[in-house]
């Protein structure tokens, strides 16, 4: 399958692939990087072009095929030009602060409803039970 199917049946509507690994027999990392050209500050709303800083945060996404799949998205830090506020880039389909994607937390919630205790469902996603239960 080539990188570009992949990017768009795997990922996330704005993130693109820079770097598909795999960890194991179990375990899939991709590395990816948002594509825009700017973003709007959370503060004033005024469009931020100048990137401040770099950073690579870590996510957990729904299993592809059995497979546990990490994303590590580089996201750049903005300063806006009027507030001289620096703000990061925010990805849809990641709330701010969370460290999982909103496909991964529908994915539990589907595995929570199928099988038949939480130990099975903690044992199948590797999460914890403080996890499962919010």
């Amino acid at each position: 399958m080539s990188e570009k199917r992949l990017t768009h049946f795997s990922l996330l509507p704005e993130l693109e692939l820079v770097k598909l690994e795999r960890r194991g027999h179990n375990w899939m990392n991709f590395r990816v990087r948002k594509t825009s050209s700017y973003e709007v500050c959370p503060g004033c709303a005024t469009k931020a072009y100048g990137t401040h800083d770099r950073r690579v945060i870590r996510v957990v996404d729904a299993p592809i095929r059995g497979r546990k799949v990490t994303l590590e998205i580089v996201k750049r830090r903005f300063r806006c030009p009027t507030c001289a506020k620096v703000f990061m880039e925010p990805v849809r389909g990641i709330s701010k602060g969370k460290r999982f994607t909103q496909r991964f937390k529908n994915h539990v919630l589907w595995c929570c409803e199928r099988f038949t205790d939480l130990k099975a469902v903690r044992k199948h996603v590797r999460c914890s039970y403080g996890f499962l239960y919010i």
